[in-house]
């Protein structure tokens, strides 16, 4: 009775059928029927080649034949086709039926559905395999440590960037090793800090591969929590930048010479203003010399000497100048706190020639000090090219005038205005007159290169520069972001 009440169970939730020993079908329940879309008297008499979807090669019926043959109990998962044609899955178990003399006589199969679960698997194997060609696109890998089973796990495309064979066992250690010397106190304190403190990190690094290449890396990493609110896994991103990093260091690299080649530009006109310039301190100094000369007393030499002090002084100081405007900026550049108003000051020094030459009268409207945040050599650079560009402007006008002013809001930082007296830029001009090589001069007065390095100086700074279109006369508007009171100090 008990049996009888456990083979009925079975019958009603799963997928029954027997066969002969030949592997016809004797008996099929309604479930078969349902899944498999056939009636009951069309797989009586049938073997169940009726449902076979074609999936399986025939070696895997053959080795299931074998093993059943022999008495055995065969259980896997088969994949079938309904009479409409649509595939299904079914976990089965096959066992073969005894007479009393051991012999066999037939087979009894109990099957259960599987489609959802094996559809399931399929999306989940094409995620994973999206996944993984996305990593390999964006050579992005992955990883995690796990501190309480002490295993650290890389996916194929952290392998990958490593140049490391799949399946090797890897550490935190030895992900530490594969970093440039320079590089492992950076990445160690990092993932002490995350463990400790439960920060994260991202940032760049350089490791050496398994094969000696030396990449560029992004690595970031994050802290997982256990249900004792403490921190059990360390997990995070590898990324092979390589490409990009060695772009930006060129892109960088090729700026520098941009800039050092406008400077050498900038510094040749400024050397030939400063001959003239230097020539009127020589000459006082020569007459100074050829007077002491004609002199026996010493009193009177001395007295004729002290002469020669002030432009002496003046020489050395326009030789100081130049020296120091030409330093290499790669080495030396320094980026702090600085007096613009001494800034502004040494770059009229450098071009004062060229206004007296013009005629062009320069005028300081507020010599208030005014604190920014710059690298001073950089900072001459655009005050000597936009004063050049002034003078250049307006040097065949009867007015001739160069005005620089500026303001600063506590809230908004510093402006600096250098107004000339030209009668302002039009604004399909001013769209493009930052770009480098753009010029309105005539040909074999300009390169262009003068407001284009002015523009990237600036930039670089965190400043900007624009066109004031508002004002009557041509006017050049700095703005410099403000400055921490810890910077001033």
């Amino acid at each position: 009775m008990r049996i009888n009440s456990f083979l009925k169970s079975i019958d009603r939730h799963a997928i029954v059928a027997f066969t002969d020993s030949k592997g016809i079908i004797t008996y099929v329940n309604d479930n078969f029927c349902k899944i498999s879309g056939y009636s009951k008297e069309e797989l009586l008499g049938q073997n169940h080649r009726v449902i076979n979807s074609q999936h399986h090669p025939k070696s895997f019926f053959k080795e299931l034949w074998t093993e059943i043959k022999s008495g055995n109990v065969w259980n896997g998962e088969i994949c079938n086709r309904s009479k409409s044609g649509d595939i299904y899955w079914v976990n089965t178990t096959i066992s073969a039926e005894l007479n009393d003399d051991g012999d066999v006589v037939g087979y009894f199969a109990i099957r259960y559905d599987i489609t959802k679960q094996k559809l399931l698997e399929k999306e989940n194997e094409n995620l994973i395999a999206v996944n993984q060609a996305v990593q390999e696109i964006a050579k992005v890998g992955g990883w995690e440590v796990d501190f309480e089973t002490e295993k650290t796990i890389w996916t194929n495309q952290t392998y990958a960037i490593h140049e490391v064979p799949l399946g090797i066992q890897v550490s935190k250690e030895l992900g530490i090793s594969f970093y440039v010397e320079e590089d492992r106190p950076r990445i160690t304190k990092y993932l002490n800090d995350c463990i400790k403190e439960g920060k994260p990190w991202d940032d760049h690094f350089q490791i050496v591969t398994a094969k000696g290449r030396k990449l560029w890396v992004r690595a970031a990493g994050e802290a997982i929590y256990g249900s004792d609110g403490k921190v059990c896994k360390l997990r995070g991103t590898f990324q092979d930048v390589n490409q990009m990093k060695e772009s930006e260091i060129k892109s960088e690299q090729e700026r520098k010479m941009f800039l050092h080649s406008a400077k050498l530009s900038t510094l040749g006109e400024m050397a030939s203003s400063m001959i003239h310039e230097i020539s009127n301190p020589l000459t006082v100094i020569s007459g100074v010399i050829s007077s002491a000369k004609r002199r026996d007393n010493l009193e009177d030499v001395l007295k004729i000497i002290d002469k020669a002090e002030a432009p002496l002084e003046r020489l050395l100081k326009m030789v100081q100048n130049l020296r120091k405007y030409s330093r290499n900026e790669t080495v030396n550049r320094e980026v702090k706190v600085n007096n613009l108003m001494d800034i502004i000051k040494t770059s009229e020094e450098y071009t004062r020639y060229k206004f007296r030459r013009s005629q062009v009268e320069f005028r300081l409207v507020n010599e208030e000090p005014l604190m920014v945040s710059c690298e001073a050599s950089e900072m001459e650079q655009v005050f000597v090219n936009l004063f050049n560009n002034a003078v250049d402007a307006v040097e065949d006008l009867e007015d001739r005038w160069v005005e620089i002013n500026h303001y600063t809001s506590r809230a908004n930082g510093t402006y600096v205005t250098i107004t000339d007296s030209g009668h302002g830029i039009a604004k399909e001009i001013a769209e493009n007159i930052f770009n480098s090589f753009y010029t309105t001069k005539e040909k074999g007065k300009g390169t262009g290169i003068g407001l284009g390095v002015v523009s990237d100086i600036i930039t670089e700074h965190g400043a900007s520069i624009i066109v004031d279109h508002s004002k009557e006369n041509t006017c050049f508007v700095i703005h410099f972001p403000p400055i921490s009171l810890e910077k001033i100090l």
